[in-house]
């Protein structure tokens, strides 16, 4: 499958179902906002070039990026996300057990989108539980997701980094 049948899977089994709980396509990514969370369906790995891979990446809006700013649009740069999961991970962080992993140095987990050795059928469907998965999810990640908890995750699971750091002074001003 070449990058152009993708993006149009994408556009059509992710992007336009996602639309109605307000997320918005960015080139090839996408994002849903609450009132304090931004979450971001980013491509990653190289964005011209199969197979395509993406990754779920999940910040609190009060958290500066790495240029030690609030962004003032919606970041595609994954070092500015303290969260990175495999898309299809999603829900696991409404669980109450989920444990914060510390990727801050590029390695993000990535579900991978390759035909072959899958079909453009088995890729359509794919990307259709994933906006399932995600419509389901999403609208939920704010009660559990909050500013105290990832507070906790970042100080007590994180690895100490400096981006790290940054991200818990913010979250100390709010909590």
């Amino acid at each position: 499958m070449d990058i152009e049948s993708f993006n149009t899977l994408f556009e059509t089994e992710i992007a336009t179902p996602l639309a109605a709980i307000g997320a918005v396509r960015d080139e090839h990514s996408l994002f849903w906002e609450s009132d304090s969370l931004t979450v971001g369906l980013l491509r990653t790995g190289n964005r011209a070039t199969p197979p395509p891979q993406l990754t779920l990446f999940v910040r609190h809006k009060v958290m500066r990026d790495l240029d030690e700013k609030l962004p003032s649009r919606l970041t595609r740069r994954p070092n500015d996300y303290p969260f990175k999961l495999a898309p299809s991970s999603a829900a696991s962080l409404l669980d109450p057990n989920f444990v914060y992993t510390p990727l801050n140095l590029g390695d993000y987990p990535a579900e991978v989108y390759s035909c072959p050795p899958e079909s453009p059928e088995e890729i359509q469907a794919r990307l259709a539980e994933l906006a399932t998965l995600l419509n389901a999810t999403l609208p939920q990640l704010e009660s559990h997701l909050t500013a105290a908890k990832m507070l906790a995750h970042l100080t007590d699971e994180g690895d100490n980094a400096w981006c790290e750091q940054l991200w818990i002074q913010d979250l100390k001003a709010v909590v």
